[in-house]
């Protein structure tokens, strides 16, 4: 499962998996993964959250710490801080003060790491559970909780106050506006005057019964459609454009078995968009690219990731001549053979009917 992806200065996307680091260069991954018996190896291999500082490292989130990969020497540093071992999930880097902000899962506490010179700030106020994300926004910085909601955190007093009451994910910072995805219910955008976030309709109805989306992450994308169009990566119903004049989702697109250039699954964690104008959908399939325009989704899938558990697998049979061999059938994708040695699909046989509707 990909978690969040982030583009670096030379273009590579990198991605925070549940098994560990990779990079994308556009054909291949290359894997950086937790080793038992190599300390200069990933201190976790379940990734929560990644960004990048200006000095050209990433940041990551992981179930045991906090640490640092310097893109050019990949090396890796954890910082050596109480605050920063411990489950960290919300993670994010404040560019205007070079520091990294986060929330410690484990203790409950609010972080604020200085790379340059290696000070960490502590603060006494006791954080919610089930943190998922931070944003700093016009001076302040803004907390989501899942089940809870949205705080605001005042830098100056250090004193945090409640400014939305829901199951709230993750922040989308547009120009002068701030967004925040909530699992089903409406967007809501954070309004400056009144201290508070407006409601943005997010129902649709399906056979007359209203629906609600599971906004994971939002974007924008200017070079692929108006300055009006939300993208919403959901769990459950794939990718959704919404549009914020009308206030209504618009269209989206689906997972069909029926369709070769359909997205690989309705299941996404977390959208991008990246500096050279590409929307990047992280699912649990693994990484697409996404391209409206020509109706055209390109799909990567990282192999020691790519179980095919997602896709309701029915049963499994080994092959009588080939004992390391096994063929897998699952509901949506066909039959699979399998290598057990090298823990591979080789090939995966599915029916296309190209005069379907």
């Amino acid at each position: 499962m990909v978690n969040k992806c982030v583009m670096d200065k030379k273009g590579f996307i990198w991605l925070a998996t549940e098994g560990g680091l990779s990079r994308f260069d556009g054909l291949n991954f290359r894997n950086f993964t937790q080793k038992t018996d190599d300390t200069l190896s990933l201190p976790a291999h379940l990734l929560t959250n990644i960004v990048s500082d200006n000095n050209e490292k990433l940041w990551l989130g992981s179930n045991k710490c906090l640490f640092s990969f310097n893109i050019k020497t990949e090396k890796i540093y954890a910082p050596d801080h109480y605050l920063a071992k411990g489950e960290i999930k919300a993670i994010a880097i404040d560019t205007l003060n070079d520091c990294l902000w986060f929330i410690n899962e484990t203790l409950h506490k609010l972080g604020c790491y200085h790379y340059n010179n290696g000070q960490m700030d502590t603060f006494k106020s006791k954080m919610p559970q089930n943190a998922c994300d931070i944003e700093m926004y016009k001076g302040a910085l803004f907390m989501s909780f899942q089940r809870i909601g949205v705080y605001k955190f005042d830098l100056k007093t250090h004193k945090k106050s409640k400014v939305l009451d829901n199951w709230t994910l993750n922040f989308y910072k547009d120009k002068n506006r701030l967004w925040i995805s909530v699992w089903q219910d409406n967007l809501y955008l954070y309004d400056d005057v009144s201290d508070s976030f407006i409601s943005y309709n997010l129902d649709i109805s399906i056979n007359g019964d209203p629906q609600v989306y599971i906004s994971m992450s939002l974007t924008k994308a200017p070079s692929i459609s108006p300055d009006n169009i939300l993208w919403i990566a959901t769990q459950a119903d794939g990718l959704v454009a919404y549009n914020t004049d009308q206030k209504k989702p618009v269209f989206g697109y689906k997972y069909s078995p029926r369709e070769k250039q359909s997205i690989v699954t309705d299941y996404t964690n977390y959208i991008y968009y990246d500096k050279l104008g590409n929307l990047w959908l992280c699912s649990w399939r693994g990484l697409m690219l996404i391209n409206p325009l020509d109706q055209e989704f390109k799909s990567k899938q990282l192999e020691y990731l790519d179980t095919r558990g997602y896709n309701s697998v029915n049963g499994m049979v080994r092959d009588k001549i080939n004992p390391e061999i096994i063929w897998i059938s699952a509901n949506g994708s066909g039959i699979c053979k399998y290598n057990t040695q090298k823990q591979k699909a080789l090939k995966q046989f599915f029916y296309y009917d190209e005069n379907a509707d």
